[in-house]
């Protein structure tokens, strides 16, 4: 690949994360469910993009289901990559959780609530 094609293409920066057995789970789920759903493996982050870009407002139950930030931390470590292009979608996830009641909103939470909102609502 020439050196210009490969400047222009938007590197990940990777963000690890500590997780409970619970967030662990969550995660897991909704990858799995959208894989189903999309007929091809997916992964975290394709989760969450196909989260923030599908969602114009969450919805009281799923915010009722994320506990403070600390409740989700835990051994599990889990390597996030997030792409240029998905940090204004991250900011204003963000700002809709704070609207919503969500005083501190850290990219844990923001994760979880994606895959809460992945995950049908019956489970």
């Amino acid at each position: 690949m020439p050196k210009d094609e490969q400047s222009s293409k938007s590197r990940p920066k990777t963000k690890d994360i500590s997780v409970d057995e619970t967030s662990f789970g969550l995660m897991a789920s909704a990858i799995h469910l959208l894989s189903l759903r999309t007929k091809r493996f997916e992964t975290l982050t394709s989760v969450v993009t196909s989260a923030l870009t599908s969602v114009d407002q969450v919805p009281s139950d799923v915010i009722d289901k994320v506990p403070d930030s600390n409740v989700w931390i835990g051994d599990i470590k889990v390597h996030f990559r997030i792409y240029d292009h998905m940090r204004p979608a991250i900011e204003q996830m963000r700002d809709k959780l704070s609207r919503a009641g969500r005083d501190e909103c850290s990219l844990r939470d923001i994760i979880i609530v994606c895959c809460l909102l992945t995950i049908p609502r019956q489970l």
